[in-house]
């Protein structure tokens, strides 16, 4: 989550809003597990070339390793903003 918190702050700041809000949630989710909601002002930059920005992959791949096959993460424009969620499945997610 500190990955998502950091990118919301760095990309949040280059929007035009004066100042600058970010959004933090986290409940548990139907099948207990957790869902996370981050969301900052501004526009999501669009993709060049194959992969994705190295931030992204590096929090992907931390998921993986601690996670592996039990969370979604996933990044999209709503309005003005741009909201990653993240939900990580299962009980172990609290142990």
């Amino acid at each position: 989550m500190q990955g998502l918190v950091e990118n919301a702050v760095k990309h949040g700041l280059r929007s035009s809003a004066e100042t600058l809000e970010i959004r933090v949630t986290a409940k548990r989710a139907a099948d207990d597990g957790v869902a996370i909601e981050v969301v900052n002002p501004g526009r999501l930059a669009p993709r060049t070339g194959d992969r994705p920005a190295v931030g992204l992959a590096n929090t992907r791949r931390r998921l993986e390793l601690h996670y592996p096959s039990r969370h979604e993460l996933s990044l999209v424009q709503d309005g003005d903003a741009v909201v990653a969620r993240l939900l990580l499945k299962g009980d172990a997610c609290f142990a």
